[in-house]
């Protein structure tokens, strides 16, 4: 029957109210478990009030994307040059005779590793390829799977979450034995991290932690017995802070805690230092409502430190800063500041903060002097630094750009994936910029750049990519170069 109102046109009747209700009722609770998964912060939606929306809209596009890894973009090198130019002299200064680790992932170092990429490769002195870890999703798949079932740590898994297509190889770090530590991350995922697997010189799993972590450097494989490692919890009843006796509402049902886990060889947690309260009981537990009322950069109150390196200050540590061998730096990217922490106790010793901001990647030089990876301090430009940051004496130094670079170099930037390594004798850097897909080495004597490292591989076989693959070769995301001991 339909329904006619007075100028003689159909309206609605109540035959029509039951699919309208229907449709009202789906459109309700589509909203009402987006919002669920929003708070629950999922891989795609964190922590907005619009996350009901904003979840439903973005999964559907995340699950139907293709699969192209941490592609970039392609690059101006024919795809049969990519080899050769992936790392290129500068100049004729010599070089200081150290190993390196390329860090790599789906689809890249096809060359090396033709069935799905390789995890790293590492190349000779003289910069011959020395070895490559091939990528075995399916064998660490399982090993990841089981690991999961024996943790206590809850996975949330998007739809159409799938192993070989959305995980990536975020950093790896090389035991002395050769074993390669290897932290991966998926966006369809929450947490974001799968934690650290150990693979062999095959690249087969020898074991898998279930850890949470930024998208942050594992470093420092310490006498091969104990691995230094950027931890993640979840608070899932939220953060409480008193500053002055004041009682400060951070605002945030399910926060993040950082942590400093000691991992043995063989993946067991050795020991743990709970960052979040170490600044609560230090001196500088003011700075911590920072990130949530002045930082312009990242203001959220579920990641407030948001640490992003951990590295042990060497036995050239020491001088009046009061600071020593054994002691701890972190790169705390959210309040853009470095921490020294009591080696032992873990307790804070000193805050840190200067014209850099958003800073990774923060390690020990010598007696009080830092380098780290300033993403978003002060250059004219707009470029990333490198920075040498002096304690003791108050100065800081930009070690690269410099003006006498070319232009392309000078204004390399990278948001978030910024990594640095220190050669073993301490006279050479690698700079890795990693949303740009480039490394720079830089000598630290003089601030010259010595060589640049591209990201650059052939997938010119690869069908879910434009046919540019034919012709051009492709830049990937860089997540670190890293020096080695020529052990």
């Amino acid at each position: 029957m339909r329904h006619v109102d007075a100028g003689g046109r159909a309206r609605p009747g109540l035959a029509s109210l039951p699919s309208m209700l229907f449709v009202l009722a789906c459109a309700a609770l589509a909203f009402f478990l987006g919002v669920l998964v929003g708070k629950a912060r999922p891989p795609i939606v964190t922590n907005t009030l619009d996350a009901g929306v904003k979840t439903l809209a973005a999964w559907p596009k995340a699950v139907g994307r293709k699969d192209t890894g941490t592609f970039l973009r392609f690059a101006k090198t024919p795809i049969e040059q990519a080899a050769a130019h992936r790392i290129r002299r500068l100049g004729h200064a010599p070089l200081p005779g150290y190993r390196v680790l390329v860090g790599g992932g789906r689809f890249q170092f096809l060359d090396h590793c033709p069935d799905w990429g390789c995890l790293a490769v590492e190349y000779s002195e003289t910069g011959d390829v020395a070895h490559a870890y091939p990528l075995r999703p399916r064998e660490l798949e399982r090993a990841w799977t089981t690991a999961v079932a024996a943790s206590d740590i809850t996975v949330e898994r998007a739809p159409g979450f799938a192993f070989d297509k959305h995980v990536d190889v975020n950093w790896t770090a090389r035991y002395p034995n050769g074993d390669l530590l290897v932290a991966m991350a998926s966006e369809f995922l929450f947490p974001h991290a799968l934690g650290v697997v150990r693979v062999d010189r095959d690249g087969r799993p020898l074991w898998t932690r279930v850890a949470g972590h930024h998208v942050g450097e594992i470093q420092a494989v310490e006498g091969g017995d104990v691995t230094m490692w950027p931890g993640l919890l979840i608070a899932d009843g939220g953060l409480s802070l008193s500053v002055a006796s004041t009682a400060v509402d951070l605002s945030c049902p399910r926060a993040y805690v950082d942590t400093i886990d000691f991992i043995s060889a063989r993946g067991e947690l050795v020991k743990r230092f709970d960052l979040w309260a170490a600044l609560r009981h230090s001196p500088y537990v003011s700075a911590l409502p920072y990130s949530t009322t002045v930082n312009t950069l990242h203001r959220d109150p579920c990641d407030i430190t948001h640490m992003n390196s951990v590295r042990r200050l060497s036995e050239r540590a020491g001088g009046s800063w009061g600071i020593a061998p054994g002691d701890l730096v972190v790169s705390l990217r959210n309040m853009s500041a470095l921490a020294i922490l009591d080696g032992a106790s873990g307790e804070v010793k000193r805050l840190v903060r200067g014209s850099f901001a958003h800073q990774h990647s923060a390690l020990h030089v010598d007696r009080a002097s830092f380098l780290l990876f300033d993403n978003n301090g002060g250059h004219a430009r707009g470029a990333s630094r490198v920075l040498l940051v002096d304690l003791a004496q108050g100065r800081e130094t930009t070690l690269f750009p410099t003006e006498r670079l070319p232009a392309h170099l000078t204004a390399l930037h990278t948001q978030k994936i910024g990594h640095i390594s220190l050669s073993p004798d301490r006279k050479h850097a690698i700079a890795t910029f990693g949303n740009e897909g480039v490394a720079v080495e830089i000598r630290l004597a003089d601030a010259e750049v010595v060589r640049v490292f591209h990201s650059l591989h052939d997938i010119s076989r690869l069908d879910q990519f434009p046919e540019e693959r034919r012709r051009l070769a492709a830049t990937f995301k860089l997540y670190g170069v890293d020096f080695l001991d020529n052990d």
